[in-house]
């Protein structure tokens, strides 16, 4: 399941303070985090702060999502790939 790794991020001040300029501050480790870590996806429920402003998700270059999205990825990659489910 290649679509699924973890890393362990830190971003820098510098990388959270860029990230604050278009986010609110509470988030900005967050997303500075995943654009650390090389996320493809940021997944979350915050509608308000990441989901819905599109200047998040085009600025920092991630696809910012809630996780039933992320499931139909990976399932979808999964059938693409001949895995089944528990597989």
């Amino acid at each position: 399941m290649a679509l699924v790794g973890f890393v362990l991020a830190e971003p820098t001040t510098a990388q959270v303070q860029a990230a604050a300029e278009y986010t609110v501050l509470k988030d900005a480790p967050v997303v500075a985090a995943a654009i650390a870590g090389r996320c493809r996806y940021l997944v979350t429920f915050d509608r308000k702060h990441l989901l819905d402003p599109p200047a998040v998700s085009a600025r920092s270059g991630l696809l910012i999502v809630t996780p039933d999205i992320v499931v139909l990825a990976i399932q979808s990659a999964n059938e693409t790939d001949g895995e089944r489910p528990g597989e």
